[in-house]
C-alpha cells in the first residue's frame, strides 16, 4: 500500500566514513570592539560664555546643553552615531575633565547611557602623559580598543588610535563621526 520513500540529502558537508563537526562550520566569533572616546573636543565643544558673547554669535547656533558658566554643542551626527556604535561595540569615555562636568554633559546629550564606563580625572583617566586604555578593564585584548582622540599625545604607545580632527562649533562642515562609523565598520569587516 505504501511505498517506502527514501530522502538523500545532497549536502558538501555530509562524508561517508567520516565525522564533521558542525560547530567548525559555523562562522567563527568575532572579536568585540570597545571604542574609547575623549569628550572635549572629539564629542563636545565648550566655550567661556563671557568668551562668546566677545565675538559676533549671530554666527554661531544656539548651544545644546549649558553646564555652569559654559556653552556646550555636540559635534555633528553624535547622537546617531553614538546609539549605532553602542549597537555592536561597547562605549567608553576617557577625559581629563572632573566626572561631574563629564556625567552632567553626556547625560544633558542624551548619550550618557550609552557609555559602560566614564573615567575622569577622579579616576586617573591618564596617567599624566597618555591615556592608558587598558585600564578600563584588564581583562579586554588591548588589540580590541580604539581610543577615539582630538589629540595624538594621548594615545600610550603599542594602543589603537583613531584620531579625530577637533572640533569647534565655529568650523562649518563637520562629517567626522559619521567617517568614524565607517572606520569601524571596516575594522569589523578586517575582524
Amino acid at each position: 500500500m505504501f511505498k517506502k520513500i527514501t530522502f538523500i540529502i545532497a549536502s558538501p558537508f555530509v562524508t561517508v566514513g567520516a565525522y564533521t563537526s558542525y560547530r567548525s562550520l559555523l562562522p567563527q566569533e568575532k572579536k568585540h570592539l570597545h571604542i574609547v572616546f575623549d569628550l572635549d573636543h572629539t564629542l563636545v565643544h565648550t566655550e567661556k560664555k563671557s568668551h562668546i558673547d566677545q565675538i559676533n554669535s549671530k554666527h554661531i547656533r544656539k548651544p545644546d546643553t549649558v553646564y555652569h558658566d559654559y556653552f556646550v554643542w555636540k559635534r555633528p551626527f553624535l547622537v546617531p552615531v553614538i546609539w549605532t556604535l553602542s549597537q555592536f561595540a561597547t562605549l567608553h569615555l576617557m577625559t581629563r575633565a572632573s566626572g561631574h562636568y563629564a556625567n552632567e554633559i553626556c547625560y544633558d546629550l542624551g548619550i550618557g547611557r550609552y557609555f559602560r564606563t566614564i573615567n575622569a580625572r577622579e579616576n586617573k583617566a591618564s596617567n599624566g602623559v597618555c591615556k592608558d586604555v587598558t585600564t578600563i578593564d584588564k581583562s579586554i585584548d588591548p588589540q580590541n580598543i580604539i581610543l577615539v582622540d582630538d589629540l595624538k599625545y594621548n594615545c600610550c604607545t603599542g594602543q589603537n588610535m583613531y584620531h579625530i580632527p577637533p572640533y569647534y562649533v565655529f568650523s562649518s562642515c563637520d562629517l567626522e563621526l559619521v567617517k568614524l562609523y565607517f572606520y569601524v565598520l571596516m575594522w569589523y569587516l578586517k575582524n
